[in-house]
């Protein structure tokens, strides 16, 4: 869909021409003639290089490959994101603060119109609004030595990346918690392309919508007392790099599967898996 109209495309390889299997609910495919692997995107087919990241070590059992979207965050933007969004809420409150209403004199005035004068108030204390005390600025404002400590935290990393989940899952939760875990964890790990033939790639999700989530995964990993200052996470937004398809290794057991790069478990019956991938 483009421009909020639907087209129909033929499946076919960009490279040779060839015919593209159907694949139903996922979005990326592998011509079966010369083994080249496209995706869908919201412009159509588009070439894709996938990889396949190596298990760190030696593992018995059944080893499962799970698809992820990874993108490289713009932490110098996100930075500078941050000090302009913390430095115009400052401004905002200074000046809700000390702001008074003025009363129109065309008009009546409700306070005494209401009598609350006969209490012994000062109708021009009963208008001024409530000065903005430290608890109400910290709903507002986020810790700035907690958001030092995230940037430096995020800068030394030299690159820190965000983890979209690609799979198919039968709880649109498990997606949101498997992208922040991995995210948070940061692991290391070495990837090489993956070309095999005759191997799918179970991706559902695309490059866009991989896109579209990254503030979703990010604002995850922020501790509560930064997720609840709403006034500064409605401004704050991650930047990051187009989105490059890896292929994460899980190990299967009974009931759940492992993460052996990101050390985690899953539920297996969360995850759609395709026996011959």
């Amino acid at each position: 869909m483009k421009n909020g109209l639907l087209t129909v495309q033929r499946l076919q390889c960009g490279h040779c021409g060839g015919e593209l299997p159907v694949m139903g609910r996922y979005v990326t495919f592998q011509c079966r003639t010369c083994f080249r692997r496209c995706v869908i995107t919201d412009d159509g087919l588009a070439p894709l290089n996938v990889y396949r990241a190596s298990p760190p070590e030696e593992r018995e059992g059944t080893i499962v490959y799970l698809p992820f979207w990874v993108l490289r965050a713009d932490v110098d933007a996100l930075r500078k994101n941050i000090s302009s969004v913390m430095t115009g809420l400052a401004e905002i409150s200074q000046k809700i603060a000390t702001t008074r209403i003025e009363a129109d004199p065309s008009k009546p005035d409700w306070i005494i119109e209401l009598g609350m004068n006969l209490m012994g108030a000062d109708p021009a204390d009963v208008r001024a609004p409530a000065m903005i005390d430290s608890p109400n600025l910290s709903k507002r404002l986020p810790s700035r030595a907690r958001l030092e400590h995230i940037l430096g935290r995020m800068e030394s990393d030299g690159r820190w990346h965000v983890y979209i989940p690609a799979f198919w899952t039968t709880n649109t939760r498990t997606y949101l918690k498997i992208g922040q875990l991995m995210t948070r964890r940061q692991p290391a790990f070495n990837a090489e392309r993956f070309d095999d033939p005759g191997k799918p790639v179970m991706c559902v999700l695309g490059p866009e919508d991989a896109v579209r989530l990254v503030d979703y995964i990010f604002f995850a990993t922020l501790p509560e007392s930064i997720q609840t200052c709403s006034s500064f996470m409605k401004r704050i937004h991650l930047e990051a790099s187009n989105p490059v398809l890896i292929e994460f290794p899980f190990l299967e057991s009974s009931g759940s599967l492992e993460s052996l790069v990101g050390e985690f478990h899953i539920q297996s019956q969360m995850v759609g898996i395709d026996p011959t991938a």
